[in-house]
């Protein structure tokens, strides 16, 4: 005996549908055509939610605006503060640089050509 696998579908919106079902396991059919019969079918589905497209926009523009909104508050609460560590000053800077290149130029003087 074949196993059943097209069911016949009464959706909850009254349309019928033959719903090819093999792609479940043998013992989970009946219980998901039980289940497509509580719903609408796809098309009354599609036609129900496609208002919602133009609110979903809408919510996501809203959405974006406020995070943006955020973004803009924390990157001006933080503009104008140092977060870079402490550097010496610039005299004791340069001064070190200058020690550090008159000790490079001695090491490289001293080190024998031996090519």
């Amino acid at each position: 005996m074949a196993v059943k696998t097209i069911w016949q579908i009464t959706h909850s919106c009254g349309h019928q549908a033959a719903r090819d079902l093999s792609d479940r396991a043998a013992d989970r059919r009946a219980g998901f055509a039980e289940w497509l019969a509580k719903q609408e079918c796809t098309a009354c589905w599609r036609a129900a939610k496609g208002g919602d497209e133009e609110d979903k926009a809408a919510w996501l523009e809203a959405k974006r605006a406020e995070e943006q909104a955020e973004s803009d508050a924390w990157s001006e609460q933080y503009r104008n503060t140092v977060v870079l560590p402490y550097l010496a000053p610039a005299a004791q800077a340069v001064r070190d640089a200058e020690c550090v290149a008159v000790a490079v130029d001695v090491a490289i003087v001293r080190t024998p050509n031996t090519k």
